[in-house]
């Protein structure tokens, strides 16, 4: 894999940060302490131990396949990681939703392992799993299909 890590640091010489330097891209994942952590960690166990949906995830789903199907994304309202995939991918994405056709029926199936809401979608045409992150803010961070 081609990748590159930098770390930055404060005036104590500890990590405040993290950039994964991949693809043209770079992500950055701020540190939080211990105690955020902790909390962080229980509350996606609880979640998949409860197979229990992030509010919201379905109602963001339907929105970005709308979006898709029209080739207008609202890229604000992504990660700028995903908002920059969705633009490279945006016409294979708008053809696939062209020939699924309509959603007919949005299923949750449960939450992934890495913390994704899982949707079973019927369409006029095809069904397809549907995972759906989620970031913090709300917005999108990431979106993967695949055909059932």
């Amino acid at each position: 894999m081609n990748a590159q890590l930098t770390f930055d640091t404060g005036v104590q010489g500890k990590s405040t940060q993290v950039t994964l330097h991949q693809n043209g891209r770079d992500m950055v994942a701020k540190r939080i302490d211990e105690a955020q952590a902790t909390a962080l960690g229980a509350a996606l166990a609880k979640r998949i131990k409860d197979q229990t949906a992030l509010p919201g995830s379905e109602a963001a789903l339907r929105r970005v396949i709308d979006e898709l199907r029209s080739g207008e994304p609202k890229y604000e309202l992504m990660s700028p990681a995903f908002a920059d995939l969705t633009r490279q991918q945006l016409p294979q994405l708008k053809g696939l939703l062209a020939q699924f056709g309509a959603v007919e029926t949005v299923t949750f199936k449960g939450v992934g392992a890495g913390g994704a809401d899982i949707y079973e979608l019927k369409f006029e045409h095809a069904s397809s799993e549907w995972r759906i992150t989620l970031a913090a803010d709300g917005k999108i961070a990431g979106v993967g299909v695949r055909p059932l």
